[in-house]
């Protein structure tokens, strides 16, 4: 059996030991662990004196990177197992390969950069895979994406909607007090103009995307002092603090997550896999040599495990899963 070896003093760890440290990680990270995993986890811990080192050398890295980074590779994961102790380029390189995770209080969790720790206060709400319907008092609906956060600011002079993270979909409604109706992101405010429309920016996002479904939306970037940018209906737009680009055809096929589907015309499968992960707990991870491959079909987003068996059948790949929560796709 191979072996991880660090130092000549320290005893090595069985490379099976350290695969099964990892997914058991992905599994309590994954944030959906079931009381039956968790017993499990404590058993396997209790098995052997090498479970439990390797065990420890995970929750020595978790303590030691108090602020959270996003999870690397399953190599990234190994080495950190076995190099408890890492060297200042080791500590350098888990902290670019690690993202979105911070420990608190011993347990794992998914976390952002600032906006989502903003995010964590926020009123409504969804988690990972979970989609949501709302009314607000003034009649607005309003359907949440996949893990997105956000707050409503209403007062007598204006109806502001802070979106933390993720995407939503607005429908306004006509207020009899005529107070403007706004959505505030990281990079800027959508103004409506009697609208249904979509806003997004989750934390990897380095933009935020409006798209207008009906009537009208001005975007204004905070930073630039230019004049806002009007967006028509049939139109999307991206934008940063500083600029915004150009209105460009509307994608209907970015809007089908409002009725829990995943529409695709000849998308590259590392797009489609992207947006896939966003509504599965843990991981999911493809081989670079996969990215260009296209794929076309509308997909269930509530059962993303039959998604991919869908994808297995249709193109020359093959899903390997370490757990539940760690799936890789791989040329088959």
């Amino acid at each position: 059996m191979n072996k991880i070896v660090r130092d000549a003093d320290e005893p090595s760890i069985d490379e099976a030991i350290v695969q099964d440290a990892v997914a058991w990680f992905a599994t309590l990270a994954s944030g959906q662990a079931s009381d039956a995993e968790l017993a499990a986890l404590t058993h396997w811990r209790a098995e052997h004196p090498d479970h439990e080192r390797a065990w420890q050398r995970l929750e020595a890295v978790r303590q030691r990177f108090q602020r959270g980074v996003e999870l690397g590779s399953p190599e990234v994961m190994r080495d950190v197992v076995a190099t408890a102790d890492a060297t200042r380029a080791a500590r350098r390189r888990v902290l670019k390969a690690f993202g979105g995770i911070a420990v608190l209080g011993g347990s794992a969790l998914l976390v952002s950069r600032q906006p989502q720790w903003q995010g964590m206060l926020a009123q409504h709400r969804t988690r990972t895979g979970e989609r949501l319907q709302l009314s607000l008092s003034d009649g607005t609906r309003i359907h949440l994406n996949t893990a997105t956060a956000l707050s409503a600011q209403f007062d007598e002079r204006q109806r502001a909607i802070v979106l933390h993270h993720g995407e939503c979909q607005i429908i306004t409604a006509a207020d009899p007090m005529r107070r403007p109706f706004s959505v505030i992101t990281t990079d800027g405010t959508v103004s409506p103009v009697g609208t249904k429309f979509i806003v997004r920016h989750y934390d990897d996002d380095t933009e935020t995307r409006v798209r207008v479904l009906s009537g009208a939306v001005d975007v204004q970037p905070s930073v630039a002092s230019s004049a806002a940018r009007r967006v028509s209906a049939g139109q999307q737009i991206a934008f940063t603090s500083h600029a915004a680009g150009r209105p460009e055809p509307l994608d209907a096929a970015a809007t089908t997550w409002v009725d829990g589907m995943l529409s695709a015309e000849r998308m590259p499968l590392n797009q489609f896999l992207d947006t896939l992960a966003r509504h599965r707990a843990g991981w999911l991870r493809y081989d670079p040599t996969i990215a260009d491959l296209r794929i076309t079909g509308n997909f269930p987003l509530d059962d993303t495990d039959r998604v991919l068996e869908a994808v297995a059948r249709s193109l020359p790949v093959k899903v390997n899963r370490l757990t539940r929560y760690w799936v890789t796709v791989a040329p088959r």
